[in-house]
């Protein structure tokens, strides 16, 4: 892709599980005419993930349809997220060109000028962008052996398993009542200061309350993931009437 362009990273259009990218492509191909029409200086084009799948994995594509931006054969990040009409790919593109045209005019009236620096306008380049999730709340659960599966979904796409990658972090994970973290205006309750002082009393070898609470779990490959297995211990201690 030379010059500005935006491309479609579908899963298949025709007789494929990716319901998103059939529904997208009629207005795909409507937009290409749209832009042809107003004779915009970008290319459209379309990339099957079936059929060039090493090339959607160069590129990392995770969801399908993925719409990209790239300038001058680099993408431009973060990936299209906005409204699948042909009037919002339009003003889009719009937008994108003419950021790059106020960034080439500022240039050459203020080439040479530092003073100048700071105002410098955007000129349309990659920001910044985390994909991850962050995911909180809490379970009701029996007391008995289970489990719970964490799962990815998006009422816009089709994520894609094989190129997922499922690093993450546990803040907190605890079972029962939380004590360590209350409000504060729980903290200076009598409860609460007795708590606390038992506590103190508690061996170390026994505080293991939250062991995976700040703790990094991180994958070097695509589709792999972490399986926690958890045996939650009821411990009663007898620490006097103190």
């Amino acid at each position: 892709l030379h010059g500005d362009a935006i491309s479609l990273f579908s899963y298949g259009i025709v007789d494929s599980w990716c319901i998103w990218c059939q529904r997208l492509h009629p207005t795909w191909e409507k937009f290409a005419e749209e832009v042809h029409k107003l004779g915009m200086p970008i290319g459209v084009g379309k990339v099957n993930c079936v059929t060039h799948a090493q090339l959607c994995k160069d590129q990392k594509v995770m969801a399908f349809p993925t719409l990209r931006w790239y300038k001058n054969s680099e993408p431009i990040f973060p990936d299209y997220k906005m409204d699948r009409t042909v009037a919002a790919l339009t003003g889009y593109a719009k937008r994108k060109l003419d950021m790059e045209q106020k960034y080439k005019d500022w240039e050459t009236k203020n080439a040479g000028n530092p003073d100048k620096e700071r105002m410098r306008p955007n000129a349309g380049g990659s920001r910044a962008e985390h994909p991850g999730c962050q995911v909180s709340g809490h379970l009701m659960v029996n007391r008995v052996p289970g489990n719970f599966h964490i799962e990815a979904k998006s009422v816009n796409h089709n994520l894609n398993a094989a190129m997922t990658n499922l690093t993450h972090r546990v803040n907190h994970l605890s079972f029962g009542e939380p004590i360590t973290k209350l409000p504060p205006y729980m903290e200076s309750t009598p409860f609460m200061r007795k708590v606390k002082r038992v506590l103190k009393q508690v061996p170390e070898e026994h505080k293991q309350f939250n062991p995976m609470d700040d703790q990094e779990y991180i994958t070097t490959a695509f589709h792999q993931a972490y399986h926690h297995y958890i045996k939650v211990v009821s411990t009663h201690l007898n620490m006097g009437s103190s």
